[in-house]
């Protein structure tokens, strides 16, 4: 039986999305398995579902993000799964446009063409689907290819990866720069509990403590300061001390570090 192209949608227009959505429903070749307009929570439907194909507006103006937040932060991840990546978008920068390929997109369509539509866009992403899949199944084999033993190496990339995925959930940006030091002071507390986390990380990024930790400190403040009520209470679990209802980062990097030694 032939494989559906699987699409992840990325835009924040509504009639758009529905208009994509009932092409894609009168198909029998093209499956939507997922639609946001969040490029944070983007990424974890592309981490959970795989897509062949992500089809993706730059300029999510009444979603959460933007398109290339979303590219860059793919490049950031070691990726085995490439999508082809469509970009469909109003903006008619030629620097952007340019960012964007640099991030990874494959081809850019413009909204603002007389002949654009979203069917038109998911009917040229259909003319592609053979080349698209076989693409995707050459660079799986090649992946499969060379798996070894989790090495140290991948043993981190791992943990880098659970990581990424849980501060995603709460909102911490990858842009911040506390954010690699909260990373790194977990994977600390992973390997051998220590009271001296700050230095460590100080060390390792020539750094003072009272630097890394402000970072650190920041970076929780911002997410519990900017985002949604319900996914901090539904991922971050923990009861926080503090009289400003913010975890500290000492019990914040305790708190993951627990909870993937339970999970694991």
């Amino acid at each position: 039986m032939e494989k559906n192209l699987t699409i992840l949608l990325i835009e924040d227009d509504e009639a758009e999305c529905q208009a994509m959505s009932n092409y894609i429903e009168s198909t029998t070749d093209v499956k939507l398995v997922g639609i946001t307009k969040d490029s944070m929570q983007a990424l974890e439907y592309f981490f959970y579902y795989h897509p062949d194909v992500i089809v993706l507006d730059l300029e999510l103006h009444y979603g959460k993000g933007d398109g290339l937040s979303f590219l860059e932060n793919m490049t950031l991840q070691n990726i085995g799964h490439k999508p082809f990546i469509l970009v469909t978008t109003n903006n008619n920068s030629q620097i952007i446009h340019n960012q964007a390929r640099k991030f990874g997109a494959d081809f850019i369509i413009p909204k603002y063409k007389e002949n654009y539509s979203a069917e038109n866009s998911i009917q040229f992403l259909r003319s592609l689907k053979q080349s698209i899949q076989y693409s995707n199944k050459s660079k799986s084999a090649r992946s499969a290819s060379h798996n070894t033993p989790e090495t140290p190496q991948k043993h981190q990339e791992g943990m880098e990866k659970r990581l990424f995925s849980e501060f995603n959930h709460i909102g911490i940006s990858p842009k911040m720069k506390g954010r690699k030091y909260l990373t790194y002071a977990v994977q600390i507390l992973l390997e051998e509990p220590t009271a001296k986390v700050c230095t460590l990380i100080a060390n390792k990024y020539s750094k003072t403590e009272a630097s890394v930790s402000r970072a650190m400190q920041n970076a929780i403040n911002n997410a519990w300061s900017s985002s949604n009520i319900d996914n901090l209470t539904r991922y971050y679990t923990a009861h926080i001390r503090s009289d400003k209802c913010v975890p500290t980062y000492m019990e914040f990097i305790h708190y993951y570090a627990d909870k993937i030694k339970n999970d694991l």
